[in-house]
Parts: C-alpha cells; sequence; structure tokens
C-alpha cells in the first residue's frame, strides 16, 4: 500500500471511530428518556451517565442562559464549570454563529426541537466544531428548559474534508495525466508536426492557461533560438522563422539550469539586467512569463514558453504542470526536427544531383571522323549543314576561340610589310 492510500485509509478509519461516537451518543439520549419514565430511581443512574459521558450535555433557558453543563464540556472547553452557569451560550460561539444563535431559539420555541452544528471557542482560543441535538422540555418543570446534547465533531470534519481534499487532488491529478496523455498522442501523431501545433495548444490551455504561447529551438553553435510555433500575442522579433539571440534570453537560462524558469516582474528594469531578450515580451503588455525546457536524448533542444497579461498568474503548480508537458512532447519534436533536417539534406541532395547533371549534360568531347572541306576547312554536322570550324568546336565542347595571325599567314596576306 503506498503512502497515498494509506492515508486515505486511516482517514476513513477516524471517519468510522467518531460515526461510533456519534451512536454512542444517541444511546445516552435513549437512556436519557428511560430515566424519565423510570422516575426518580433511574434518575441517579441517568445523572451518572450525564458526568462520566465523554460527550456534552447541558440545559439553558430560551433565553440561552445555562442553567447545567456536564464534566466533558467544561474540560473540552477549558473553563471553570462557575463560568458557565448563569452566561448565556451565545458568549463561547463564534461570531459567525452568534447571528444564527436567535434563529436556533426560534426553531427551539417553534418545534421542540432543533439540531445542526455550532463552531464554539475554547478558553484558549482553539475552534471546535459540536453537532448538537437539543430538545425543549415543557412537561414536570415550572418553566420550560432546552435540553442539549452535542458531541465533538471537530476531528470527524477535518477528516472528512482531508478525504474529500484528497479525493480532489486525485481527481484532478487524473484529470491532468489524461490531458498530459493526449497532448502526446497530437504531438507525437506526426513527423510533421507543425501542422498539430494548434491542437497541442488547445490542450495545453487547459493545464496552463495562457495569452501566448510558443516553442524556440536552440542553435549553440550560432548562439541563437528560433521560432518554430507561436500562439497569440504578437512580439516583434517573435514570429515562426524568426531567430534571436540565446544570450540573456529564457532558453538560455533553462538551458543551463534543466529546469522550468518563472518570471513575473514588476518593472522593465527587472528584467534588463538579467533577461534582456523578455523585454519585447513585457512591453507587448505580458506580464508573467513561464519558461520550461525541452530535454530530449539528454540534450535541452529548446524551450516551450507560456505567456499571460495576469500579473502573478502562475505558481509551483504551474510550473510543474509545465515541466509534465515539456516532458511529453520534447522527444516528438526532436524527432519532428530531425525529420525535417533530413528532408533538407534530401533535397539539397537532389538539388546537387541535378545540379551535377546539368553540368555533365554540358561537358562535350570530340571524338570519331569529322568531315572537313578540304578548301575552307568548314566541318559538316550530323544534320548536313557545313559550320565554321570554330563554331563547331566552340558548340561541341567546352573551348572557345581568340583570333590572331601566325606569321606565314601574315607574311602571305600583308607581303608589303615583310618587304621593307
Amino acid at each position: 500500500m503506498n503512502g497515498e492510500n494509506a492515508t486515505r485509509e486511516q482517514l476513513i478509519q477516524e471517519i468510522s471511530d467518531l460515526r461510533q461516537r456519534l451512536a454512542d451518543l444517541e444511546k445516552l439520549e435513549s437512556e436519557r428518556k428511560r430515566s424519565e419514565k423510570g422516575g426518580w430511581g433511574d434518575e441517579d443512574h441517568y445523572r451518572d451517565l450525564v458526568e462520566n459521558s465523554r460527550d456534552l450535555i447541558c440545559t439553558h433557558d430560551l433565553e440561552g442562559k445555562v442553567l447545567s453543563i456536564n464534566q466533558a464540556a467544561i474540560k473540552l472547553l477549558g473553563y471553570d464549570s462557575r463560568v458557565f452557569l448563569g452566561h448565556n451560550i451565545r458568549d463561547f460561539l463564534q461570531p459567525k454563529f452568534r447571528n444564527e444563535f436567535d434563529s436556533y431559539l426560534a426553531a427551539i420555541r417553534k418545534d421542540g426541537f432543533a439540531k445542526g452544528l455550532l463552531l464554539v471557542k475554547t478558553r484558549t482560543g482553539e475552534k471546535r466544531i459540536w453537532e448538537y441535538h437539543n430538545t425543549l422540555r415543557t412537561e414536570g418543570v415550572v418553566v420550560p428548559i432546552v435540553r442539549g446534547m452535542a458531541h465533538d465533531v471537530t476531528d470527524l470534519k477535518r477528516a472528512e474534508q482531508a478525504l474529500q481534499r484528497s479525493e480532489e487532488a486525485a481527481q484532478k491529478l487524473a484529470k491532468e495525466s489524461e490531458i498530459i496523455a493526449e497532448i502526446g498522442k497530437i504531438i507525437g501523431s506526426t513527423l510533421k508536426i507543425e501542422e498539430v501545433y494548434e491542437r497541442f495548444a488547445e490542450e495545453a490551455r487547459k493545464l496552463i492557461p495562457f495569452d501566448r504561447i510558443m516553442v524556440a529551438l536552440n542553435n549553440p553553435e550560432e548562439g541563437t533560438a528560433m521560432v518554430t510555433y507561436v500562439s497569440g500575442v504578437g512580439i516583434g522579433g517573435r514570429k515562426i522563422g524568426e531567430v534571436y539571440p540565446l544570450r540573456h534570453s529564457g532558453n538560455e537560462e533553462v538551458m543551463r539550469t534543466r529546469a522550468g524558469l518563472l518570471v513575473q516582474p514588476e518593472t522593465g528594469e527587472e528584467l534588463e539586467a538579467r533577461f534582456s531578450t523578455l523585454l519585447p515580451t513585457f512591453r507587448s503588455g505580458l506580464r508573467s512569463m513561464l519558461t520550461l525546457p525541452l530535454i530530449s536524448a539528454n540534450q535541452v533542444i529548446g524551450a516551450l514558453h507560456f505567456r499571460s497579461k495576469k500579473i502573478k498568474a502562475y505558481d509551483d503548480r504551474d510550473l510543474r504542470l509545465g515541466e509534465r508537458i515539456a516532458d511529453q512532447i520534447a522527444g516528438a519534436i526532436a524527432n519532428a526536427q530531425l525529420f525535417t533536417e533530413r528532408k533538407r539534406a534530401e533535397g539539397e541532395r537532389e538539388k546537387l544531383i541535378l545540379t551535377l547533371q546539368k553540368a555533365l549534360s554540358e561537358v562535350k568531347a570530340l571524338s570519331g571522323l569529322l568531315p572537313i572541306c578540304s578548301s575552307c576547312k568548314k566541318i559538316r554536322d550530323d544534320k548536313g549543314y557545313w559550320n565554321q570550324i570554330e563554331a563547331y568546336i566552340r558548340d561541341h565542347s567546352e573551348a572557345n576561340f581568340s583570333h590572331s595571325i601566325c606569321p606565314e599567314c601574315a607574311q602571305k596576306l600583308y607581303p608589303e610589310l615583310f618587304t621593307q
């Protein structure tokens, strides 16, 4: 049995014990009624039961003045019996119940009985809760009196409240776990994570309210972080695809500490020295900033950011929940990042292959027999056209021509230059 179950079992046992004491009180009431019917011989027996009872028994008049009170009540409240006798019960009640005491007396007069809860104050100032069941006696007495029987249910109520809180906490934890599991399911449903970010944000909002949510991935080599998803209040320089410096940022801090960061400044000056990159966030009207590390394969790959316009919007519970959410999505984000990088690398590879293929297709070699005119030296191509030799070689290789003239041709063409 774990600690939580053990605590619940203890609370249930305490409630059971206290209910047994209530049953004992009812038994005492039955004894009292029998004593009234049995005459004076049983009165002594009843008086003995009253004085030795662990429950609170008293009588008071129709104005609330105490006429008698047993030792259990005196001991529990910590007063001397003389303090009670002749004083009004109203004086021993907490203020909120004093105003209801007149309604209690009216009910006694009208119905002949009243039951409910009273919050009383002991001599030391401690507050105790009494569950009472009082009846009006008019027969056999000179003036009507109220017989009061009460049981201290303080521990019972506290146990019930503790059990209720425990059950509510368990239900809340189960609901949180259900939502976080759904977040993991959404994020892990595809490697194209940008397609499901909006659904993720809807689920995350059920746990942590926000006016802006953002995912930014780290690039330590370049000292930057890049926004990969954002929704909500717009901030300059923080749109999808934009980068900002890691230095003095929430990303840098959670990368260093590997723990969530809660920043809720009242002024911009509080941010400037330590987290200057958060100043645009503050100037956009966002006053509560929750940043959680995204850790995958023992590396802080980025951060999940929650932002709220409300002052002091987040507490340790939100920090704990945020870390659980970040843990749930970090692996999927890392896988999606690897998938994106792989697709980008494949695209670059395909582009390179196409470039090389194009380059190779443009590299040509001359081979075989070329039909060339023995007079003008033109070359006939595959289509039967005669081309200048320079043009043919240029089109079928990577060679180009620059024209000049050799000495022999120069002497032949310009003999006058050589006869001087």
